[in-house]
């Protein structure tokens, strides 16, 4: 957060850190992922790679899981909250547009604006942009969790040091 923010100057819209941001998030979320697969690894009570990898890659299992849940009861909470609440946003809308017929005439314009906005569309643009952004989700989940598995057997723990942990 800081580093974002100390990238930011006011008023700006923020498109010129695009890509720093994403690199700096890429890169802060393998160390993270890693690390937390270390973690996991050697505070374990077993020993080999591969029990060190299957600690990692539940440790990535697990973040996955909480980014999902706090996804959901985020977008969630939005939508109930816009739910409640449109009655009232209908009525702000209605008396600041003078009432029920000036803005059927505002929603038609609106509606000949949105239709002439999605006739200049071009579908193979727009989905190759849903492809590409698809692609790079699934490499944005897949780098974590490699990351968090790779970190468990580094961090694995050899067989005299459970031993040694178990006797004392």
């Amino acid at each position: 957060m800081a580093v974002g923010s100390s990238a930011l100057e006011p008023r700006d819209s923020g498109t010129t850190i695009g890509t720093s941001a994403a690199i700096w998030g890429i890169v802060s979320a393998l160390i993270a992922f890693f690390l937390g697969g270390w973690v996991a690894a050697k505070t374990a009570a077993v020993a080999g790679a591969g029990s060190g990898l299957i600690n990692g890659l539940m440790v990535g299992a697990a973040i996955f899981a909480i980014v999902l849940w706090l996804t959901g009861s985020g977008v969630s909470g939005i939508l109930g909250t816009l739910g409640s609440n449109i009655g009232d946003i209908t009525t702000v809308v209605q008396e600041e547009t003078g009432g029920a017929e000036e803005a059927e005439a505002q929603t038609e314009e609106v509606q000949a604006d949105v239709e002439e906005q999605v006739a200049a569309i071009d579908p193979q643009a727009a989905f190759d942009t849903v492809q590409d952004g698809a692609w790079w989700m699934l490499l944005g989940l897949i780098l974590p969790l490699a990351a968090a598995g790779l970190g468990g057997p580094v961090g694995h723990n050899e067989r005299r040091e459970v031993i040694q942990s178990g006797a004392r």
